[in-house]
């Protein structure tokens, strides 16, 4: 998905790439797949367990169950994850990356 302002709720998915900005993505199963999220001000909520999340770009929020990995790029990006001990990737400035 990429353009601006679009908000989707997604079923289940193995694979979901975001861009753009001001976008809204619930996904409600993530099945062990990997999702990418870039642009700015984008805000993605993700339910189940993920392979990988990557976070690219600056001012995104998100909300995870779980994950084996997180790659957070850029500048205050947010990643919130509900349980587990993911690896995780950081490499910019205001980054966030907690369980909550």
């Amino acid at each position: 998905m990429s353009g601006f302002d679009s908000h989707v709720n997604i079923e289940n998915a193995d694979a979901v790439e975001v861009s753009g900005f001001n976008n809204a993505v619930t996904e409600t199963g993530c099945s062990d797949g990997k999702l990418t999220l870039s642009g700015y001000s984008n805000t993605l909520s993700v339910g189940g367990h993920c392979g990988g999340l990557t976070v690219s770009a600056y001012d995104n929020q998100v909300q995870v169950d779980s994950a084996d990995t997180v790659d957070v790029l850029g500048y205050s990006n947010t990643v919130t994850y509900h349980s587990g001990s993911p690896k995780v990737t950081q490499s910019g400035y205001d980054i966030v990356v907690k369980q909550g």
